[in-house]
């Protein structure tokens, strides 16, 4: 890696100007009110010739009767600073939604436009004259234009291609409901539903051929899909209660696409190379695309004559080794070469339960078989998509977790887990109560994905635009970055109150559509499923499309195996905690308000974290702490990277393995946590952390003194904060404020604390782990953070020699 040219250190001016709201290109929030009155009255003038109201109609004399009877329009109303919604509601007028720009979105009947009219012709006037209370004076010096929201706002713009040589298929998207409680949402966006499909069924009444084809009652994805006539869709354009029309969108693959996938010919196919992968499953079947990759198998338990294989193995077998296939289906891009693979099998499917499969003997036993035979082979990660069905919520791990907490240690291996998937959702609820039920504690995660030591996946959906035949009458349940609807969510058992953050890390793992024709969930839509190899029998093409925790398992694990091959010695505990940095969380797969983890790092990105570069640099380190005991670790960081002024972050990962006993209450042998200081010296920090007197002893002797740690920001708060990853062995925590050049010296206080039964002769004296550090800064930063870095690195290596 070469060098850059270190600029001249830039001048850091003792202070800073502070933000402001105010924009200076808004005009007077305090206008000329009659002047601006005049402004707002032609305005709404226009709007009520547009729709034939109070003006228009008082020309032509329109009847008090029917003025009332006059639907309601929506009203786009901007203001030169944050509108508030109050007097809105007080001029009986409803807020849709918020735009960009200081802009609201406001349901408004004749009545309400006849208040906000008067209000407007009062305002222009004598303020000694005003019998409105003079608050609302604000909001109308605030308003800087009314318009109305119209058929140019609700048309997108690939209506134009719509030719209507047939009834055309359009979405219909409703105004979603800004009420604070979930139930009167709900029953917001049913009546808007309901006012809709009366609207088409008016029109059916013309034409029986219209028709609503799909709908989603859900309160933030409120939508229909109606086959139309140009006339019902000039109507839907003009209907208050629509905020746009579409055309359906179309998917972007489909069973055609798997049917004529190209398969490239054995001496055009990369060979499989780098770490090999592990997979605890069924039988992994030779795919045409898997013959040269999977380089061993056995069967346990041995000897073992098995009932004919199911479909599964195969299918995780194909992720794990290739990733993700759906740019080598759609874009035509090339195989992405394989990792080898070693098929452990332990499954078979049943002969009593048709779709079934079966573990054959105990779990845990064959799981301590496979383990201990991939070991042998050399495998480092592993993955097992095989979970109970229904949530681990015993109060003791089972044996299956403690097989592969012990293992994972013993024989430093990285072990893949799935949460599980939610089987018990009644099928009328999969679209109507998601993403609710996923709250419930029948949704927690499955054994064995619980296991202290183990990473566990869960499924989110990367896709969300069905492609079966029937697609016209479906819509996804879950939108893109969501959870699946299917899957198991965290957190799980733990020593603290915010319990063990699991799973760690999600993936692909597809999605669901709700059929409105049928009344049926739709759960196999190639569209929207992980893209893998089929198996080798009746025919099948090379690839096939398949959904479930199960398969977003071996993707992390294809990650994770990135990095061993990149770096082929790192220990287990390493591997994780790069991992724990590759991951990005998405925002659309957060818990929605709610104590539910989906993932606590996010999706992991291999590619992140395999080199260092100028301005993002990864610092590693594999030790051990004796138990019970505190390290301080010394982090480089420049003071051209601390200055606050580049986007900076600071992440911290660290990954411990302790010895676990499943008959004890502290069932991991101890925890670790981690603080990172600043502006403090070696010599300060070792103070502070060091043993410290008792109250009592200081109480007794005036002489002794005793510490606190600091609380400013010496000791910067990290997030999340150390109790939320209390009983995780993986945790990762961010730092990306807050930066000023005069904090040298940072150090990593490591601290490790025992279970009083982990304290016999018996027992390891030490605890080992890894930390990895990420310190990264805009691309745009003309600093080369990675020679900074590298530098402070070889300077404090020489001092340790000279001394």
């Amino acid at each position: 890696m070469a060098d850059h040219l270190r600029l001249a250190d830039p001048r850091v001016l003792s202070s800073k100007r502070r933000p402001s709201a105010f924009n200076p290109n808004a005009g007077p929030l305090e206008p000329d009110r009659p002047g601006h009155a005049r402004t707002l009255a032609g305005m709404l003038a226009g709007i009520e010739g547009q729709v034939g109201g109070r003006f228009e109609r008082d020309r032509v004399g329109v009847d008090e009767e029917d003025r009332d009877d006059a639907p309601p329009v929506v009203l786009v109303v901007t203001g030169r600073a944050a509108l508030d919604y109050g007097p809105f509601r007080r001029w009986g007028m409803d807020v849709l939604t918020e735009g960009s720009g200081n802009t609201l979105m406001v349901l408004s009947s004749s009545e309400a436009r006849e208040v906000f009219a008067d209000l407007v012709d009062e305002y222009g006037g004598d303020r000694a004259d005003w019998t409105k209370p003079e608050a609302w004076r604000k909001q109308l010096d605030a308003i800087e234009s009314v318009r109305l929201y119209d058929a140019r706002d609700r048309a997108d713009g690939q209506l134009e291609d719509l030719n209507f040589e047939s009834l055309e298929v359009v979405d219909v998207l409703l105004w979603a409901s800004m009420a604070e409680r979930s139930s009167r949402r709900a029953e917001a966006a049913r009546r808007r539903v309901h006012e809709v499909e009366e609207f088409v069924a008016s029109a059916a009444e013309l034409d029986d051929r219209v028709a609503v084809l799909a709908v989603d009652d859900r309160p933030d994805t409120t939508m229909m899909r109606v086959a139309v006539t140009r006339e019902l869709l000039d109507g839907l354009l003009a209907n208050a209660w629509v905020e746009r029309v579409r055309p359906p969108v179309q998917p972007v693959l489909t069973s055609d696409h798997l049917l004529e996938a190209p398969v490239p010919p054995p001496w055009e196919r990369p060979p499989a190379t780098g770490a090999p992968i592990g997979v605890i499953d069924d039988l992994v079947m030779d795919n045409t695309l898997l013959q040269d990759v999977v380089a061993g198998r056995a069967s346990f338990p041995d000897g073992y004559v098995f009932n004919p294989p199911s479909d599964h193995g195969t299918h995780v077998a194909a992720v794990a080794a290739y990733g993700e296939l759906r740019t080598h289906i759609v874009d035509g891009a090339p195989l992405p070469a394989p990792h080898p693979i070693y098929g452990a099998r332990v499954m078979e499917a049943s002969a009593l339960r048709l779709g079934r499969t079966q573990v054959v003997g105990y779990l845990h036993e064959q799981l301590e078989r496979a383990l201990k035979w991939l070991h042998a082979e050399g495998v480092k990660v592993a993955v097992c998509s095989i979970n109970q069905l229904v949530p681990d919520d015993s109060l003791v791990p089972s044996p299956e977790v403690l097989v592969i907490d012990r293992l994972a240690r013993e024989l430093d291996m990285v072990v893949v887990l799935s949460t599980g998937n939610v089987a018990s959702v009644s099928p009328h609820h999969w679209q109507t109560d998601y993403p609710t039920y996923l709250h419930r504690p029948e949704a927690r995660v499955a054994d064995p994905g619980t296991a202290a030591l183990g990473v566990t996946v869960s499924a989110v959906a990367h896709h969300d635009v069905p492609g079966a035949v029937n697609r016209q009458h479906q819509v996804p349940i879950a939108h893109a970055g969501q959870p699946s609807p299917f899957t198991r969510v965290g957190p799980t058992r733990g020593r603290t109150k915010t319990l063990t953050q699991k799973p760690e890390f999600e993936a692909h793992g597809g999605n669901f559509s709700w059929d409105h024709q049928n009344s049926s969930v739709h759960p196999n839509d190639p569209a929207m499923g992980v893209i893998t190899l089929s198996t080798p029998r009746n025919n099948n093409p090379v690839f096939t499309a398949v959904t479930g925790t199960s398969f977003a398992a071996p993707y992390v694990a294809h990650q994770i195996a990135d990095i061993a091959t990149r770096y082929p010695r790192a220990s287990a505990n390493l591997l994780r905690a790069l991992t724990a940095l590759s991951g990005r969380v998405n925002p659309a797969s957060r818990n929605h308000g709610l104590p539910i983890v989906v993932s606590a790092f996010g999706e992991p990105n291999a590619h992140s974290v395999l080199e260092s570069g100028p301005d993002r640099v990864v610092l590693v380190f594999e030790g051990a702490i004796p138990v019970g005991g505190v390290s301080v670790q010394r982090i480089p960081v420049p003071a051209d990277f601390a200055t606050g002024a580049r986007n900076q972050t600071m992440r911290v990962a660290l990954a411990y393995d302790p010895p676990v006993r499943r008959d004890r209450g502290g069932y991991a042998a101890g925890d670790m946590s981690f603080d990172v200081t600043r502006a403090m010296t070696e010599a300060e920090v070792v103070q502070l952390y060091e043993l410290q007197p008792s109250e009592e002893e200081v109480s007794a002797d005036p002489s002794k003194v005793r510490l606190p740690l600091p609380h400013d920001r010496r000791r910067p708060n990290l997030q999340p904060g150390v109790k939320t990853f209390a009983s995780n062995t993986l945790m990762r925590r961010t730092l990306d404020w807050d930066w000023n050049p005069d904090d040298e010296d940072y150090f990593l206080v490591l601290r490790h604390t025992p279970r009083r039964w982990s304290k016999t002769a018996n027992d390891p004296t030490e605890q080992s782990y890894a930390l990895a550090i990420e310190l990264s800064m805009q691309a745009t930063a003309s600093v080369d953070l990675f020679s900074l870095v590298r530098a402070q690195i070889e300077a404090r290596a020489r001092v340790r020699v000279r001394s």
